[in-house]
């Protein structure tokens, strides 16, 4: 990252408890909000063409990388130029391998640059706008895919892409200032559809022939998501990932470690809710992001939505959280790598997911007792779950017990995700009794016994059914087999 040092920024560091590598990119977005309403209002597709339009917003994302990662913005226009190239080609039968295939290569490269050079303290660079971009790439190689073969791609995961892109329509793709920095990245087509000023044609009688204007709804959003980024300098100013290091936190208490892990958590999360709601609501300004009306014919602007906090807050099982969470990536995995999977399509894609974050080894402390708390998610909602819904009140009880449960695990895997170093990490959990191992234990071992009751259940029931006698009536096998009554 470009050094930053200087007045204003060393103040801002003293009275936020943010780093310099965190405050330049939040001034950059500042200004590119603003700039946002400037893009949709005065240059509109009415007032400038689609060129002008894909040009100048282009122009901006490289400015805001250039400000903030200096020759490090290169990075992006070196792996999106190789896949293009070979978009350009590349038979269209797997076009989509090869530029997912290139793609993640270059990503993984600077992740593991990043890894050799820099400590496990996590600084904001260049390999997380290289990851939208990832992103994106792979939109436009699996949409030309599906373009020429789409037989082969279930309608629900077609990637629509009308025509192949020229370089500068790629490019705008690439580097939209809206969605370059922090996201959310849009699907190609939809970029296009913003871009010629289509996306609200399928709405024309509900909205009446205007123009909906996110103004208010993107107001909404920038705000939250610097109100987000207060608390996450508020937490960071009180504890850091750094006291994972210290003496005192392993001479604590069993329920200090608990509390101290749930509030790392929380200061992760509202890292996370800050930079995702500031990049939506960027999108919004610019006009990006329209996702039709509601019942009562309002505009919404949902479908770039990252994150459902509520939702994400009052998750009951790792499954819940997972769906609500980075809900637009969510989007891209589905579609362009679980769906064109054709074995164990689930460990693929959470393979996938894990390296496309980087190579960390906290990342895969993480990924790897998540994934499989995922599975067991799956097997307590089928042979436990129904035991609770006999009444209200069981339900509740359920609700309640896998809320905290659920909660458990989660700050329990993620001090990899925080300090992305597996010594401290095993370090901690040594110190913490292995409590989130343990509950991982428990809850296969209550699958185990559940099944096991299950099928003796419905074994005895298949005794007890009626079958048909020589006679050809009806009577009950006493478990003997031997035809008697």
């Amino acid at each position: 990252m470009v050094d930053h040092g200087g007045g204003l920024v060393e103040d801002l560091e003293k009275k936020t408890g943010l780093t310099a590598d965190q405050i330049v990119p939040l001034i950059t977005l500042f200004f590119a909000f603003w700039v946002g309403h400037i893009f949709r209002i005065w240059l509109s597709p009415q007032r400038i063409s689609s060129q002008k339009r894909h040009f100048i917003s282009m122009a901006l994302g490289i400015i805001m990388l250039s400000i903030v990662f200096g020759e490090q913005a290169f990075h992006l226009l070196y792996s999106c130029l190789i896949s293009y190239t070979l978009m350009r080609f590349v038979d269209t039968s797997v076009v989509h391998v090869w530029v997912m295939g290139s793609a993640m290569l270059y990503l993984s490269l600077i992740h593991f640059k990043r890894m050799m050079l820099q400590d496990d303290n996590y600084v904001v660079d260049i390999s997380g706008p290289l990851m939208l971009a990832t992103i994106k790439i792979t939109y436009v190689g699996c949409g030309i895919h599906d373009k020429y073969h789409p037989r082969t791609t279930s309608d629900d995961a077609r990637i629509i892409l009308k025509k192949f892109p020229s370089p500068l329509e790629y490019l705008g793709y690439i580097f939209n200032f809206s969605s370059v920095f922090t996201g959310p990245p849009p699907e190609y087509q939809d970029y296009m559809d913003f871009i010629d000023g289509k996306q609200y044609d399928k709405y024309k009688d509900e909205l009446k022939g205007k123009q909906p204007s996110p103004m208010l709804v993107s107001i909404q959003k920038f705000i939250l998501g610097y109100m987000a980024i207060g608390m996450y300098g508020f937490v960071s100013s009180i504890f850091k990932p750094d006291f994972y290091k210290t003496p005192e936190l392993y001479e604590s208490s069993f329920w200090f470690k608990v509390m101290f892990a749930e509030i790392m958590v929380y200061h992760h999360k509202f890292k996370y809710y800050g930079a995702f709601g500031l990049g939506e609501s960027i999108c919004n300004a610019s006009g990006l992001g329209f996702s039709g009306v509601d019942e009562d014919r309002n505009p919404t602007w949902d479908k770039l939505k990252t994150l459902r906090p509520l939702q994400i807050e009052y998750a009951t099982n790792i499954r819940g959280y997972v769906d609500c969470w980075n809900l637009t990536v969510n989007v891209w995995l589905k579609k362009c790598v679980y769906s064109r999977l054709k074995v164990i399509p689930f460990l693929g894609t959470w393979v996938f997911s894990a390296l496309w974050h980087g190579f960390y080894s906290g990342y895969y402390t993480f990924f790897i007792p998540l994934g499989f708390a995922l599975f067991l998610t799956r097997k307590v909602r089928r042979t436990i779950r129904p035991y609770f819904l006999s009444s209200p009140s069981l339900k509740l009880f359920y609700d309640v017990i896998t809320w905290f449960v659920t909660r458990l695990l989660l700050n329990f895997y993620a001090v990899g995700f925080a300090t992305l170093n597996y010594a401290i990490t095993f370090k901690f959990w040594n110190s913490a009794s292995h409590y989130g191992t343990a509950i991982l234990l428990l809850g296969t071992l209550l699958v185990i016994v559940f099944q096991t009751q299950q099928q003796k259940k419905d074994h005895n029931q298949n005794d007890q059914s009626p079958s048909i006698s020589t006679n050809g009536h009806p009577h009950v096998t006493n478990g003997n087999h031997n035809g008697s009554r």
